[in-house]
């Protein structure tokens, strides 16, 4: 039973589609599926398990990745959220873009505070070494420069591109 709720959460959630339409769904799924189902916040109760069985899988992928690029967003406005994205080729050669971080400040970012969370992100949560992260991509906004100027301390290696977006 439990392992149908986390299967139907995770499944829901890999299609995008809202944990409360399971209220729409329901008489459908326990007439087929046979299995009683819990209100959607039960359900939304299930999520973070289901965060770090993700989380699990990225971890196993990368844990014979030799190099990656990275690609972040972190704005010094209050709202917006913070983005890091690795790219990496696994071992069958396949070209594989993940994920590593979203999350939304509660207060806006200096260059300080962004590097930090990019060092906790990439060293302390990933275990990616000083000879790890090649090249960086981002837009020309100021707090993620001053980001990368810390980075690079660390990361010596890492080659810098820029973004930029024209908002019309």
């Amino acid at each position: 039973m439990r392992l149908f709720r986390f299967e139907l959460v995770e499944t829901f959630l890999l299609a995008g589609i809202e944990i409360s339409k399971i209220y729409i769904m329901r008489p459908f799924l326990e007439k087929y599926a046979r299995h009683r189902l819990t209100g959607a916040s039960h359900m939304k109760d299930i999520i973070p398990s289901v965060l770090e069985k993700e989380r699990e899988k990225i971890k196993a992928e990368i844990q014979n990745v030799q190099e990656v690029p990275m690609i972040f967003d972190g704005t010094a406005r209050l709202g917006e959220a913070l983005a890091i994205v690795i790219r990496y080729v696994q071992e069958n050669f396949k070209p594989t873009q993940r994920l590593i971080c979203l999350e939304v400040p509660a207060k806006p970012l200096k260059g300080s505070e962004l590097a930090q969370r990019l060092m906790s992100c990439l060293a302390v949560n990933h275990n990616f070494g000083p000879n790890m992260v090649l090249a960086t991509m981002r837009d020309g906004a100021a707090v993620n420069g001053a980001a990368i100027r810390q980075l690079s301390f660390f990361y010596p290696n890492i080659f810098l591109c820029y973004l930029f977006f024209s908002y019309h």
